[in-house]
């Protein structure tokens, strides 16, 4: 692992979630008959959200590095999987120093 000592460690993360999404909004009163004019919308419903993702660091050399990551949601009624490639220069993350003013 020589090359790991020369431009930095290997990065990962690792997750997942689930949730549940519960919506109970009742119409107002007068509205159903007509006797309010409104924009407001009755509704009521619920859903179930899960995911996991995926995402690398990995140092290429000591400037430049590359990043990839993956993401897998599952809906009640669909799926999507979103992929993401990057490259970054950290050249510039080094400790800035300012000139002493005093």
């Amino acid at each position: 692992m020589q090359i790991l000592k020369q431009v930095g460690a290997l990065g990962l993360a690792v997750g997942a979630e689930h949730r549940r999404d519960k919506l109970d909004n009742p119409s107002l009163s007068g509205t159903k008959d007509g006797a309010i004019h409104s924009s407001y919308v009755a509704a009521k419903g619920d859903s179930k959200v899960s995911a996991v993702f995926l995402e690398v660091l990995a140092p290429v050399i000591k400037t430049v590095e590359l990043s990839g990551a993956l993401r897998d949601d599952k809906y009640d009624r669909f799926s999507s999987t979103t992929p993401k490639l990057g490259a970054g220069d950290n050249f510039f993350q080094r400790p800035l120093r300012l000139p002493r003013t005093a």
